[in-house]
């Protein structure tokens, strides 16, 4: 009997030492050529990424609402807030209007970044995207949605680069030269769809992700300074933190929450490493001097304190209804492919059974409060935004991904080497075959509009939501100060857009349908004239 387990030890041993071979093989040349081997990794991570988000910027039809905004803004088009004058337009002749308004060129667009700087006429956004966004739109003179994509996209790709980046040198501060974890980190934050549609929109998200990591990477390189007890150059690490900081909050207001989060954390090991009052002041420093920065930047930073609107009047409510958009719609449902999510699941599992795996976890040396942090600022961002999309948090995402390398260090080394090569190869393979087109109506909304109509009524900015899908050759009207009883004639019949409630109901016949963002109507209108 022990003959005979004694030949099957043996056999065994004959056939595990080949994989053993080739294993240790594999070792020795990656460690031999392991900055070669770094770089086609890293390349191979960064080419996917970028090629899906090229590929679906390239093939781009149409714009969202928001991004039509930032057209008019970036160029201080006045017609963005305030009305066109009465009369009768071509197609062709309103989407003009909606691109440049004032001097083209160089000349144009500084004039423009000035503008921008004192006011740029909307409250609930400071000026710093549209700046860039501006430049970036020197020579774009005619309306053409491919191209305006394609430089807004452009400009995207460059801030994405820049996230990239700065996520990778995120993660070797934290990780070292674990470079498995590494690999995957920088896979999970930016193989996934938000990370692409976030990329894809012509609006400042992009650039605050890019802004948002270069933060963290600056608050983590402050901590693990004081862990190892080292000299903290104080005033070269409160002008980074005050510039950074400064960047986040004038990419979006929103980001307040997180900049004002990661101070307390700071603040916190400030005095976990023996700096006390002394870190904590020069961390209050650096917030202030990041707002007075942001100031700098833009005049008007302020003016939504000062500016009722709809962002403000109906902000701060249903906390509840927040909870659930984050960990019922966004997070479980549209940031990853199904067959990502059963992997990330399974990575979860595996850490939290293995052995001590959430008491490690939750001490490791690795930053495991960061994605907490988030955790909690991503409901109340949706708390405190009205519209509730998805988008308002694009840019603390990658910081919330750090979760599956810290899940993956504490496993044990087969676990993790399977894992991580899994989602190293899996992820990046997976993303460059997405090919996302953003669907907004526009093709229902140019049939509806393809025939004359009036325009009744509209707020500037809710006419320049239905400029993109007008026919060049069709004529269409605009009545803002003008009675739609002094435009018609008796027995007149005429197709007008506008909302309910803007005409004498007993003076019409009309039939009507939404047509757009729920509360824009197409009606079918006779003028009867009062009946009475």
């Amino acid at each position: 009997m022990k003959k005979r387990q004694q030949k099957a030890a043996r056999s065994r041993e004959k056939q595990s030492k080949p994989d053993d071979k080739t294993a240790t093989r594999i070792v020795a040349f990656y460690r031999r050529h392991f900055k070669t081997a770094n770089a086609a990794i890293l390349l191979f991570i960064f080419a996917a990424c970028f090629f899906v988000r090229l590929n679906c910027i390239v093939h781009k039809t149409e714009l969202h609402s928001d991004e039509v905004f930032s057209m008019m803004l970036s160029t201080c088009n006045p017609y963005y807030n305030h009305a066109l004058p009465d009369g009768d337009y071509s197609g062709e002749e309103l989407k003009r209007l909606a691109v440049l308004s004032g001097e083209d060129g160089l000349r144009g667009a500084v004039a423009d970044i000035a503008q921008l700087w004192r006011n740029n006429g909307d409250a609930p956004h400071a000026s710093l995207y549209y700046m860039v966004l501006r430049m970036a739109l020197i020579g774009y003179d005619s309306f053409d949605v491919h191209e305006y994509a394609m430089r807004g996209g452009i400009l995207n790709l460059l801030f994405f680069s820049l996230s990239f980046f700065f996520f990778y040198k995120l993660l070797r501060r934290i990780f070292g030269d674990r470079m498995l974890l590494v690999y995957a980190g920088l896979a999970v934050a930016f193989c996934n769809v938000l990370s692409i549609r976030n990329t894809m929109l012509v609006r400042e998200y992009q650039m605050a992700e890019t802004a948002v990591i270069a933060l963290t990477w600056a608050a983590v390189g402050l901590v693990c300074r004081l862990r190892e007890g080292k000299n903290v150059p104080w005033r070269r690490v409160v002008a980074l933190l005050a510039v950074l900081s400064g960047c986040v909050v004038s990419l979006g207001y929103f980001n307040a929450i997180y900049v004002i989060a990661l101070g307390i954390a700071l603040m916190a090991a400030c005095v976990r490493y023996g700096y006390g009052a002394k870190g904590i002041g020069m961390v209050v420093l650096a917030g202030v001097a990041g707002v007075l920065f942001a100031w700098m930047l833009y005049a008007g930073f302020f003016n939504f304190l000062f500016h009722e609107t709809v962002h403000k009047a109906k902000a701060f409510h249903n906390f509840a209804g927040s909870l659930s958009i984050v960990f019922g719609r966004d997070l479980p449902r549209l940031m990853y492919l199904s067959y990502c999510y059963w992997i990330l699941i399974a990575v979860a599992l595996v850490a939290l059974c293995s052995k001590n795996g959430l008491k490690s976890l939750l001490s490791s040396r690795y930053f495991v409060w960061l994605p907490i942090i988030v955790l909690v600022c991503m409901p109340l961002i949706q708390y405190a935004s009205v519209l509730k999309h998805p988008r308002y948090y694009y840019s603390l995402l990658p910081v919330l991904s750090l979760i599956v390398p810290q899940c993956l260090s504490v496993m044990s080394v087969l676990w993790r080497r399977y894992f991580g090569l899994l989602i190293l190869l899996f992820f990046p393979t997976v993303t460059a075959r997405l090919q996302l087109r953003e669907q907004y109506g526009w093709g229902n909304l140019s049939h509806e509009l393809s025939q004359p109509a009036t325009f009744y009524k509209l707020n500037p900015n809710e006419l320049a939501q239905l400029l993109p899908v007008l026919s060049d050759d069709v004529r269409y009207g605009v009545a803002n100060d003008s009675q739609l009883e002094d435009l018609m004639r008796l027995g007149e019949k005429r197709r007008v857009v506008s909302k309910p409630g803007k005409w004498s109901a007993g003076d019409f016949e009309y039939t009507g349908h939404v047509v757009w963002n729920r509360n824009i109507y197409l009606y079918d209108i006779e003028y009867v004239g009062n009946r009475e």
